[in-house]
């Protein structure tokens, strides 16, 4: 044999039996030392709230169940929501109207009343008398003929024109105006002022439903005006974020806000932040466009896109300490797809925008809907009265617990192959998250067939559990196997997801283990002090509690610090009327995530005191003292909302009506006026009222349901009025009506 076919044979040889090893080698992703970003906030937008805009199958408000997987079981810290178009009033002095924003704040306090303060407003559309055309939609059709706003029709084109709407430059001033009274009314009403606000959701997209496009030199101007209007009037907490593009901007240039490179919004020829920079505290985006999911972008141009905006991110992380946001982000999977494929798909997504992208906060779009069939169901985390949860809820759902934010972070990852994709990828296989006493890995499997990996560089734990979501399965523990040397081989079926989590169990590490009230509570105002046993893994943890009337209607709260052991604490109300007493108390971590709660009752003592203020005898406790009556009208005891009694206006006669003079009242001051109101049977009109203001006075009709409902109205006195009448009467003769606990406020 000559040599030089001896050195062929032994070469192949060589290259045979690497293959064979390369063949057989298993496989890992390894952990790396140190971290990337913090993670500082989990988030969802939880469903519409202003019921003048959409449907009861979009309003959580009464929906405990619902509230409870959105707020609770979730594990987000804060949420995102809407400034409507609807808020706003052309006629109030502050331009803000109070009876439509009423959702919102009443939305917000159901946020809070579960421990979540902390939120995120965008604007979807200025109102539309600041827009040109003047429709709070995207575009719009004028009609050829008359010049006006057409409703949209099949065939519309033939008559009409299609125009994209936009903010009027010389509504700009009265624009940021409207913003900054709203935030006002809102602080007003004891509820928190966003922490991040957007001045327009998608300012470069002109959809069917609201919008607004905005000329990039109008953005820029408009932003750093509202900036500084915000800081003049005290409301420097109100951080600014933009520019919420719906998607990370073209592989050159990036969302169009930055213009050249990001010459917009970076370092001034001095080094430091120019307007704009100083003007926002962050950067935002939407995701969607980046989904994938539908091919319309390529996963070349993808990968580019992903690069230009990570080096960006990066750079204004660095240059201006700006944390980096998305928004929102769903996927509408109308097309053949699975539950399961469409979470798959959402994880890898995800896994994406926390290895590749440095996301601090990360939101999903729509947490709830009660159809499913009216709005396209993988937008939605929850659907229908029970809820029932999706598969991409229970992946968020166990992730987000397992990696509470504030106190987590992103942990690097190296792939010893290529078929397992960590980095720089439009998809991303794996990611991995670290708390101070665990460590979390994300495992997905697209194949039809299974696949294993192995896990290395654990640092944390001795002993991992996996959760897993496939075709029949939602995040079910199959498994708590030990770590050997810091590394675990994971086998993953066809298409599945596994939640891999080692070190202390962050569902098991902090428990409330006892928790007592009082046998009764006093009726009306008072304290109550309850005791809480508490385990406690970590610092910074805290409770909050409160005590609620037999309708959950909150009475008093209180939070503090929560220590090992036993902890007393003291609950001061008002109100309190009306019995079983519920009490609940909430322990959560510094990010305000809940890690435990637990719900008690106690009985109601005592006679409720009659309710000081401007109303006489506003719950009838009284009969009917301190008010006219006319005709069949009447207290009564077999329907109330709270207290003793309420008043029945009598059907049959729409003349039936109350009324009482308020005195003392302040010269030209707001006042608010609430109620609460049912009908013996659905449809039952009543109209209330203040007039004799000599100023504005205050009006509304409700047709009612048979479950009592608030009402909210303002009025306005004049510069020497001190008093004005109340009043009320039935607006149609169908059945009885009993309306209960008026009160009146000055704003």
């Amino acid at each position: 044999m000559s040599p030089l076919r001896y050195l062929t044979i032994v070469v192949l040889a060589c290259q045979c039996l690497w293959l064979a090893t390369s063949a057989m080698a298993q496989p890992t992703l390894t952990l790396q030392p140190g971290v990337k970003q913090r993670i500082d906030g989990w988030g969802v937008f939880p469903s519409y709230h202003h019921r003048v805009e959409w449907s009861d199958d979009f309003h959580i408000e009464g929906r405990t169940a619902v509230q409870q997987a959105l707020y609770r079981d979730l594990g987000v810290n804060l949420i995102r929501v809407k400034l409507s178009p609807g808020y706003y009033d052309g006629v109030a002095a502050d331009r803000v109207n109070r009876a439509n924003i009423q959702s919102l704040i009443n939305h917000l306090r159901v946020a809070r009343d579960y421990g979540i303060t902390r939120y995120a407003m965008a604007v979807w559309s200025p109102p539309a008398v600041m827009k040109t055309p003047a429709g709070i939609e995207g575009y719009v059709w004028i009609d050829r003929a008359t010049g006006l706003i057409a409703p949209w029709r099949q065939g519309i084109e033939t008559t009409a024109d299609k125009r994209t709407t936009s903010l009027r430059p010389d509504s700009e001033t009265a624009f940021i105006s409207y913003i900054v009274n709203t935030f006002k009314y809102i602080q007003s009403q004891g509820v928190a002022l966003p922490e991040w606000f957007s001045l327009q959701n998608e300012p470069h997209f002109s959809p069917r439903y609201d919008g607004c496009l905005y000329p990039w030199a109008q953005y820029h101007r408009v932003a750093i005006a509202l900036r500084q209007e915000l800081d003049r009037q005290g409301l420097s907490a109100v951080k600014l974020t933009g520019a919420e593009t719906n998607d990370y901007g073209s592989a050159d240039w990036g969302s169009p806000i930055f213009w050249n490179d990001y010459w917009a919004l970076g370092l001034d020829g001095n080094g430091q932040p120019n307007a704009l920079s100083r003007a926002l505290a962050s950067i935002s985006v939407h995701s969607y466009d980046e989904g994938g999911y539908l091919g319309t972008t390529d996963p070349a141009t993808l990968d580019r896109y992903t690069t230009k905006f990570k080096s960006v991110a990066q750079r204004l992380a660095r240059d201006l300490n700006y944390p980096v946001m998305m928004t929102e982000f769903s996927i509408d999977y109308a097309h053949s797809m699975s539950q399961i494929e469409a979470t798959l798909l959402i994880a890898r997504h995800f896994n994406r925008e926390m290895m590749v992208i440095p996301n601090n906060y990360w939101f999903w779009w729509m947490g709830w809907n009660r159809t499913d069939q009216s709005y396209p169901g993988s937008q939605n985390l929850l659907f229908g009265d029970g809820p029932t949860k999706s598969k991409t809820y229970h992946f968020f759902s166990t992730l987000w617990k397992r990696v509470p934010p504030g106190s987590s972070s992103v942990k690097g990852l190296a792939s010893s192959d290529a078929s397992w994709k960590v980095d720089n990828a439009h998809a991303i296989d794996a990611s991995a998250f670290e708390t101070s006493t665990s460590q979390v890995v994300v495992l997905t499997n697209i194949l039809t067939t299974p696949r294993s990996v192995r896990v290395q560089g654990i640092t944390k734990g001795a002993v991992a559990r996996l959760y897993r979501s496939t075709a029949t399965e939602d995040m079910v523990l199959v498994g708590e196997p030990a770590l050997s040397g810091g590394a675990l081989t994971v086998t993953l079926p066809a298409r599945s997801i596994v939640i891999m989590e080692t070190g202390a169990a962050s569902t098991e590490v902090d428990d409330i283990t006892a928790f007592t009230v009082p046998a009764s509570v006093p009726a009306g105002s008072g304290t109550a002090g309850v005791n809480v046993t508490a385990t406690t893994a970590g610092s910074g943890r805290t409770y909050w509690a409160g005590i609620y009337d037999n309708a959950w209607n909150l009475r008093g709260s209180s939070s503090g610090p929560i220590n090992p052991g036993l902890n007393a604490i003291s609950l001061a109300y008002s109100g309190l009327n009306s019995g079983p007493v519920n009490f609940y108390v909430n322990l959560r971590n510094p990010a305000f995530v809940s890690l435990d709660e637990v719900f008690a009752q106690s009985a109601l003592g005592g006679t409720p005191p009659a309710a000081a203020g401007l109303v006489t005898n506003p719950g009838f406790e009284s009969g009917t003292t301190g008010w006219n009556v006319y005709g069949s009208v009447t207290a009564t005891t077999a329907q109330r909302r709270g207290g003793l009694a309420s008043l029945q206006i009598g059907g049959g006669n729409s003349s039936n009506g109350f009324e009482q003079i308020l005195n003392n009242l302040t010269p030209n001051s707001v006042y608010t006026v609430r109620l609460w109101a049912r009908g013996s049977a659905a449809g039952s009109v009543i109209v209330f009222g203040v007039t004799n203001t000599s100023g504005t006075d205050g009006s509304r009709s409700a047709t009612l349901g048979t479950g009592f409902t608030e009402h909210v109205f303002t009025f306005v006195t004049g510069p020497s009025t001190t008093s004005a009448t109340l009043w009320g009467w039935r607006g149609n003769a169908f059945s009885d009506v009993q309306v209960d606990d008026f009160s009146v406020t000055r704003n």
